[in-house]
């Protein structure tokens, strides 16, 4: 198409969809950078087979391996130390996100995904059912990368050298000494902005053996995250005596900067939150059927609602069961709509409340009863015009955890 700049070509592709991508990048040479960059912008690996057809790919089409951004990978039931796994990794230069998971796996059985972290473009982490996963990998984390995700991590406290191998290969991520040199230029009263890759977003999703809280609570961390603006966790089925404390402290540090926060409600219900003046954000995850407290719906609400004053957005999401009764959304909770219905259109000054069903198992009828049911129940929310719904998979894929990543419905 010799008529089109490359450029209007290139904006037309981007409105294509991805299952149409293959076909545009064999109809003309004009299409094929711009077709292979999409296509090849993601790629999830799990298995031998797929490792090695995608070092067959890599070796035919290089230059396809310095499309990825998005790379996910299960090192779980691959050989130790796996030759191919490191050709792969050797050709990604370019991915900004990298998910690392396993079926309870060692990380260090893969020594070459260590020395990936070394990569100057990573810029999210994504860790999940690991294995002897060192303090120190975690800590560099924390410090240089903008989005860190973990769940099903068993955490190995080490001494934390910086000639150690996880840990050095995190702070080549640091300043430049160039960029060093421009910062000691700045005036006085900007020396408090955070490094340029400060974690700013924090997700931590299971966590039954209590090893990242553990860490991540310590008050030697604090530093690292007194900078978030998102964060999400999931508590596991410990006392709180033994969290409740350590959070607390951990949200006093970041509320100066804290705007999106995502919490279990059930798990906080008799804890009090400090104030949080910036978020602005608030979501709380909902067991749909099962109940671990006696309280009352909007008494929740009303108690985590209160530590966030500037409020604009509050989603309750119910999370489904795998094989879910019909028409049971409440168990044998004593929720009280009247009293929830009121606090959301005359105590908080939302510009939306968010009722989110988290399926299990796909079920539009389900999501169906949900709306009405919701609707019938909290009539003056809706009557507002503050009502909005959605539904969302329970189970996700690792990379579905980030903050920004595309909800899959």
């Amino acid at each position: 198409m010799p008529q089109l700049p490359q450029e209007l070509i290139d904006a037309i592709l981007e409105d294509v969809p991805d299952s149409s991508l293959g076909a545009c990048s064999m109809t003309a040479r004009a299409f094929v950078v711009t077709s292979q960059r999409r296509l090849f912008h993601w790629m999830s690996l799990v298995g031998t087979a797929q490792y090695e057809r995608t070092d067959r790919l890599f070796e035919d089409s290089p230059h396809l391996a310095g499309y990825m951004r998005y790379v996910a990978l299960n090192i779980g039931g691959i050989p130790h130390d796996y030759g191919t796994l490191s050709r792969i990794l050797d050709r990604l230069y370019s991915v900004e996100r990298i998910s690392i998971s396993g079926t309870n796996t060692a990380i260090t059985s893969q020594l070459s995904v260590l020395d990936f972290f070394a990569r100057l473009s990573i810029k999210c982490l994504a860790l999940d059912a690991l294995l002897d996963v060192s303090s120190s990998l975690l800590s560099g984390a924390f410090k240089y990368l903008e989005e860190v995700v973990l769940s099903n991590l068993n955490i190995i406290q080490v001494e934390e050298d910086p000639d150690a191998t996880d840990t050095a290969a995190l702070s080549s991520l640091t300043l430049s000494s160039r960029e060093v040199e421009a910062a000691d230029d700045l005036p006085v009263e900007e020396s408090h902005a955070p490094p340029r890759a400060a974690i700013r977003q924090l997700n931590i999703t299971t966590d039954s053996a209590f090893s990242i809280l553990t860490f991540t609570l310590d008050p030697t961390r604090t530093v690292s995250l007194q900078h978030l603006t998102r964060l999400s966790v999931v508590f596991p089925p410990v006392p709180q005596l033994t969290w409740a404390g350590p959070f607390s402290t951990l949200l006093r540090a970041c509320s100066p900067t804290l705007k999106h926060l995502e919490l279990e409600l059930e798990a906080i219900a008799d804890v009090a939150l400090p104030v949080l003046p910036q978020v602005n954000v608030l979501v709380l995850w909902l067991d749909a059927e099962l109940t671990k407290t006696p309280d009352p719906l909007a008494a929740i609400v009303s108690s985590t609602t209160s530590s966030t004053p500037h409020l604009s957005s509050l989603t309750l999401a119910i999370v489904d069961r795998p094989h879910p009764a019909p028409s049971r959304w409440i168990g044998a909770r004593p929720w009280t709509f009247v009293d929830l219905d009121a606090l959301l259109v005359d105590e908080l000054d939302l510009h939306q409340a968010h009722l989110e069903l988290r399926y299990f198992v796909p079920d539009l009828l389900r999501y169906a009863v949900f709306v009405a049911y919701f609707s019938e129940n909290l009539a003056r929310t809706a009557n507002e015009g503050l009502l909005r719904f959605s539904h969302r998979a329970a189970l996700e894929h690792p990379m579905d955890r980030f903050a920004d990543a595309e909800v899959r419905l």
